[in-house]
């Protein structure tokens, strides 16, 4: 992968990940629904313009943070910006009662997260400090999806770190140089992925995937909308160290990784709460394979449609055998993007739910560390998004005390105390299993004591689709050719 930034102009195609974006913002016109959002609680005295002349250092640094969107010739295309200068707004909050100051700052927090980003006109980033007394601040950091993913987030912050100190000691930052720029994968993607690269990966794909089941349903609190609304909330839970030790020596075992170990599982107490024995989860996948994409800011992670069957009462080794392989294979083949897959696999668009999996699982190895520099102590501040992608998402974090489970699920479906249910008997799955993982599964739900989950009453699905139709007047095909 070569640059070509120097030889073209500054407008460039899209990568197929951005395109599926630039098409979801023009039908759900202005959603917060891909915004990424991240908040400091920085404690110690903070030098706000030199925090800003920090952050233009990282905005001169990586193109996508200058970047729009527009289109030409009636396709999307990107425009990169030879400058941008963001600035940081701060809102003072020492008036508030000390009592309620850090919760008003967090409604504050998640009001920001949920004002959405103008791709036409951009910057698709925004930060902004509230400031909770003369030493105690909350930065939060907003970044819309299709510049971003959650590797970005890292690397964002970490270089404004850097740059930050750089500014207060006077010196010039120093950074490696960056080979390539986000629009270079664009077009290395679009130039690669044809002929016999872009056929072998659909045809593993294709067949993986063949037969696999319309639609996985968790029984819901409420019917289902006719559209995917991305409402939510999410909730964090716990897995304490030894239960974690404890299924670390059964991935080292099975010569699986943890993660692994975590996803036959969890695949295993949908597979209960579902009663389907054939089930595909989402799992996100960074897709950085190569040194000159691990610095950069951009839309790189991609999603594998990870498929688990479970027929004939298995033993979680077998499952989690199966998942091993499974991840392997799909591993070998992530470079084909799923939104690529989902056009080629010609499935018929139901507008209320995510396609081919609406239950995504997914690992973190590496936290959001906290930083300290020249009296200055950052650390996480929880965010509340009030969005969810999908029906249920599981984000697994490493955590000194074993490990946490952050859940994002859709509250147009679900209500609190079900996801509390799920995630408990998701809890006593494992411990149960980490008794003994030979064990056939039905004798494992046995043992930790799960029980059905009570489902509500659900419209006719086929009128999903039609309904929209019908008050769009939009033909089917040009409602899929519109959704990508």
């Amino acid at each position: 992968m070569t640059s070509k930034t120097q030889q073209q102009a500054f407008v460039f195609p899209l990568s197929f990940a951005q395109q599926r974006l630039w098409f979801l913002d023009q039908y759900e016109g202005g959603s917060a629904t891909y915004n990424i959002s991240h908040a400091l609680r920085a404690e110690g005295h903070i030098d706000v313009p030199a925090l800003e002349r920090a952050l233009n250092a990282v905005v001169a640094r990586h193109e996508t943070l200058r970047t729009t969107f527009r289109t030409m010739d009636r396709q999307p295309v990107q425009v990169i910006h030879p400058e941008i200068r963001i600035q940081i707004p701060v809102e003072d909050m020492t008036s508030v009662p000390m009592d309620g100051r850090l919760r008003r700052a967090a409604d504050l927090v998640s009001r920001e997260s949920r004002l959405p980003f103008d791709l036409t006109t951009g910057p698709l980033l925004r930060l902004k400090l509230f400031r909770l007394a003369a030493d105690n601040h909350i930065l939060h950091i907003n970044i819309h999806h299709i510049v971003a993913d959650g590797w970005s987030m890292h690397v964002l912050v970490r270089e404004l770190i850097a740059a930050y100190q750089a500014d207060l000691e006077g010196r010039t930052l120093e950074l490696p140089e960056l080979a390539i720029q986000y629009v270079d994968f664009a077009q290395w993607q679009r130039d690669w992925l044809q002929g016999e690269a872009l056929s072998t990966r659909l045809d593993y794909w294709k067949e993986k995937l063949s037969g696999v089941p319309r639609k996985l349903d968790l029984p819901t609190d409420r019917s289902r909308p006719p559209f995917m609304t991305f409402q939510g909330r999410a909730k964090t839970y716990s897995v304490d160290r030894e239960l974690r030790e404890r299924l670390e020596d059964i991935s080292h075992a099975s010569r699986a990784t943890l993660y692994m170990t975590m996803l036959a599982a969890f695949a295993a107490l949908i597979s209960y709460y579902t009663r389907e024995e054939d089930v595909v989860i989402a799992s996100p996948i960074a897709n950085r394979n190569r040194p000159e994409i691990e610095p950069l800011i951009g839309f790189f992670v991609n999603t594998l449609p990870l498929r688990v069957r479970l027929q004939g009462n298995p033993t979680f080794k077998e499952v989690l055998k199966q998942v091993e392989q499974t991840c392997h294979e799909a591993y070998q083949n992530q470079d084909l993007p799923f939104e690529k897959l989902v056009n080629d696999l010609g499935l018929v668009r139901d507008l209320s739910r995510a396609p081919l999996a609406q239950i995504a699982f997914a690992h973190q190895n590496v936290r959001m560390p906290d930083l300290e520099m020249s009296g200055l102590r950052f650390t996480d501040f929880e965010v509340q998004t009030g969005t969810a992608k999908t029906d249920l998402v599981v984000l697994l974090e490493e955590d000194p005390r074993g490990m946490l489970a952050r859940v994002e699920y859709n509250t147009d479906l679900f209500d609190e105390a079900t996801i509390d249910k799920i995630l408990a008997g998701y809890q006593r799955l494992l411990k149960t299993l980490a008794d003994d993982p030979a064990r056939p599964l039905n004798d494992l739900y046995r043992d930790a004591q799960l029980r059905e989950l009570t489902p509500a009453e659900t419209s006719a699905e086929d009128t999903v689709i039609n309904g929209y139709l019908q008050k769009s007047n939009l033909t089917e095909n040009q409602l899929h050719l519109w959704l990508g």
